[in-house]
């Protein structure tokens, strides 16, 4: 999962910091302090499911978590809540 989401941090820091007028600094702190719990769950989740129905079962939750995490930016988009600086 640290892979997948260390490619994805900056694209995540850049989208964030287009809609959110804070300081980068800020910004940064921000982005650690509630996407790193919502990403460790996803450890705890793949550790239930590996239980469940096997190791290779358990890692379609990093791409399910990405994927979500997309659907939520199109939403965003969509609804144009973007703040003009």
């Amino acid at each position: 999962i640290g892979l997948c989401i260390a490619t994805l941090w900056p694209s995540i820091q850049s989208y964030a910091g287009s809609q959110l007028a804070v300081d980068p600094t800020i910004l940064m702190i921000f982005l650690s302090c509630f996407g790193l719990p919502g990403f460790n769950s996803a450890t705890f989740i793949m550790g239930v499911i590996g239980d469940r129905w096997g190791l290779r079962a358990s890692f379609i939750v990093a791409p399910v978590y990405i994927l979500f995490a997309l659907i939520l930016m199109l939403i965003d988009r969509k609804l144009g809540k973007k703040t003009v600086r």
